[in-house]
C-alpha cells in the first residue's frame, strides 16, 4: 500500500533523508541516494511532496557548508536531477541567510 503523504512511492529515500536529519549517515551518503533514486521527470514533484522539515533540510544542505557534496559524480541523469534540485532550492530561497550575518 502506498503512503498517501508520499504519492510518488519514494518511501525508502525519505527514510534515508530522515537518517541524515538524525545524524546517522553523512551528507554524501544522502546525496548519493538522492541522485541514484530520483528521475528527472519526478524530482520536482518529489521535492514538493516532502514534509516541511525535509524540505528545509534539503535547502539547508544545498546552501550550507556541505554544498560541495551536492555535486553529482558524473555527467549522467544525476546531473539533470541535481540541476532540478538546485533550481528548486534557489526558488525556495536560502534558509541559512539569516544565520550568516
Amino acid at each position: 500500500m502506498q503512503d498517501p503523504d508520499n504519492p510518488l512511492g519514494y518511501d525508502s529515500l525519505i527514510r534515508v533523508m530522515q537518517l541524515f536529519e538524525r545524524g546517522q549517515i553523512c551528507p554524501s551518503d544522502m546525496w548519493f541516494r538522492v541522485f541514484e533514486t530520483l528521475q528527472p521527470e519526478t524530482t520536482r514533484a518529489f521535492l514538493d511532496s516532502l514534509p516541511d522539515d525535509l524540505k528545509l533540510l534539503m535547502r539547508q544542505e544545498y546552501f550550507g557548508l556541505a554544498r560541495y557534496r551536492f555535486e553529482p559524480p558524473e555527467v549522467t541523469a544525476e546531473l539533470i536531477v541535481a540541476k532540478i534540485i538546485a533550481q528548486w532550492c534557489e526558488e525556495q530561497g536560502d534558509p541559512n541567510a539569516s544565520m550568516k550575518s
